[in-house]
């Protein structure tokens, strides 16, 4: 059950976590918390119909029911299943080109590459990230297999997380800009 927590989290949060800040920049604080509270209630009460169906429902109950694509195939037929098949895909190949591009962003700046220059160490760092890294991970067979890296993924996450909050200049933005009243008020 941990593995496959920490692929759904994973899937969930993602590359996505990058965004998240953005998203609050053009929304505004309010408006972001209260979007960001209604997607996660939307997306807990998506998952627990998806569950109610395919384990309580009298009809499907008795049927074998393992993944996704099987639950779409019995009321849709391939076409339900080539379309969470199709719409498994892109998010996969989503969270690939969003991972791909903060890798090229963020490890030639670690290893001390200016940004902007050294192109070419920059691009042979995102062949080489790819080549040795997403390949062997997208050859599995099984997702189930990738339950460590998501578990991995997710610690990442959390440990950004924690870094960006501990040295962010928030003290100083906020007293820049009158206090957390004003903040909140002007938001």
């Amino acid at each position: 059950i941990l593995g496959a927590s920490a692929n759904l989290v994973n899937s969930i949060v993602g590359a996505g976590i990058i965004g998240i800040p953005y998203a609050f920049r053009m929304s505004g604080l309010w408006a972001g918390v209260l979007l960001l509270v209604l997607v996660s209630v939307l997306t807990d009460k998506s998952l627990r119909l998806l569950i109610e169906q395919a384990s309580f429902h009298p009809r499907l109950r008795h049927l074998p029911i393992n993944t996704f694509e099987d639950l779409a195939s019995y009321p849709f037929g391939k076409f339900g299943s080539g379309f969470v098949l199709f719409n498994m895909f892109i998010m996969a190949y989503g969270a690939m080109v969003a991972y791909l591009l903060i890798i090229k962003d963020t490890i030639p700046t670690v290893m001390g590459f200016e940004h902007g220059q050294n192109l070419l160490e920059r691009n042979l760092i995102l062949v080489a990230t790819s080549l040795f890294i997403m390949v062997p991970l997208s050859m599995q067979r099984d997702m189930a297999s990738l339950s460590c890296t998501s578990a991995l993924s997710v610690t990442a996450d959390m440990i950004l997380v924690l870094f960006i909050a501990a040295f962010s200049p928030i003290k100083e933005n906020v007293a820049a800009n009158g206090g957390f009243g004003e903040v909140l008020k002007n938001d």
